[in-house]
């Protein structure tokens, strides 16, 4: 059926012990780099794209759809430091298109992690993206953190710094724009009642001058409730004050009741 689309099809192998291999045809990159134990599943904890990946370096226009490529996972026995590289093509099955495309034109992605682990308490994750998103070539830069102040309570950030340059097809203007994106926000466990999970964030995705008269602001709050060991329900509250950027737009609230089943 053409509606029936294919999220995920990859393989993962070791070659040695210390490395992990994977190629596919569908491949995200949420699902290798900029990982985060207090902001990373949706199943579980914050709903937004925003929250769960730093958008300079996980680009939503190669994660929403997926796409070919390959990426590896290096973490020498006995050492807190571990690299993830990953190649993404959005439109590597276009090879034949008219247009720039196939495995190595059109959308894609390039991304490498330096991630250290000094104990179980600390996470620090280093990482650079290069991308080709709708004809804009894009260099971006990020920090991704996380802290454990006791056994219940952690606090966790993304800070990015991007360059994209180009004619941009989407929106049809010549860019050259030096965005910032940063988070912060704290995650909870056992949080009044014992299994659940609460979390609260804020950050701000896009900030330039030159795009918009504004800076979008994104707040989240969330509190994950399990019903059983198959069943969780977790109501959430979302706020973006001044959405794409533009002073002249309201201020969004978004309430949603995700329910997950487990199986």
């Amino acid at each position: 059926d053409s509606n029936l689309k294919l999220r995920r099809l990859y393989y993962t192998f070791r070659p040695i012990p210390d490395l992990a291999v994977t190629v596919g045809a569908k491949m995200s990159p949420r699902d290798f780099i900029d990982r985060n134990r207090y902001a990373n599943n949706e199943a579980v904890d914050f709903s937004s794209s925003f929250f769960i990946n730093n958008p300079l370096i996980v680009q939503n226009q190669i994660d929403r759809e997926g796409g070919a490529g390959a990426a590896i996972a290096w973490n020498p026995k006995g050492s807190k430091l571990s690299v993830r590289s990953l190649y993404i093509a959005s439109a590597a099955n276009q090879a034949n298109s008219t247009t720039d495309a196939g495995l190595f034109g059109g959308p894609h992605q390039a991304s490498v992690e330096l991630e250290y682990l000094p104990s179980n308490k600390l996470a620090v994750r280093l990482q650079y993206t290069n991308a080709e998103i709708n004809n804009t070539h894009i260099n971006a830069f990020g920090v991704n953190a996380e802290y454990a102040l006791n056994r219940n309570t952690g606090v966790f950030g993304r800070l990015g710094f991007g360059n994209y340059q180009g004619f941009n097809t989407a929106i049809q203007r010549d860019l050259d724009l030096h965005p910032l994106s940063w988070a912060v926000g704290v995650g909870l466990r056992n949080f009044v009642i014992p299994g659940t999970v609460a979390g609260i964030a804020i950050g701000q995705p896009f900030v330039t001058k030159d795009l918009g008269n504004t800076t979008q602001t994104n707040f989240e709050a969330f509190y994950n409730l399990e019903l059983s060991d198959n069943i969780s329900v977790t109501p959430i509250l979302s706020l973006i004050n001044k959405p794409n950027n533009d002073s002249s737009q309201g201020t969004i609230w978004q309430t949603t009741l995700r329910t997950v089943f487990s199986f």
